[in-house]
């Protein structure tokens, strides 16, 4: 991994030993890291909740969540981490592995 991003940072670095903001935009093995580090360490706790329309509620609507029949008023979330290391969707979740975000 370490030789993998010294590799693509060489390119990054010009003659004069620094760099700009629009080389490092371009480096899809450092955008992989970045993203690696986030989706095992994310920066928030929680994801976004869902709650059902009041007007909804009003109209006696049920609400339904990816199928589930979610009671009137009960609140729900779920949280980053939680997704972020579900097998389903990252095999080896607790290995840090940039390249399966490329």
């Amino acid at each position: 991994m370490e030789i993998d991003l010294w590799a693509e940072a060489i390119v990054f670095i010009d003659t004069g030993g620094s760099t700009t903001t629009t080389a490092l935009r371009s480096g899809k093995y450092l955008r992989a890291i970045i993203d690696e580090t986030m989706r095992s360490s994310p920066s928030t706790p929680a994801g976004g909740c869902r709650a059902q329309d009041p007007a909804s509620i009003a109209k006696g609507e049920i609400f339904i969540v990816d199928g589930n029949v979610i009671p009137s008023g009960m609140q729900m979330g779920v949280t980053n981490y939680a997704l972020q290391q579900d097998e389903k969707i990252f095999p080896e979740p607790y290995r840090f592995l940039p390249d399966k975000c490329q």
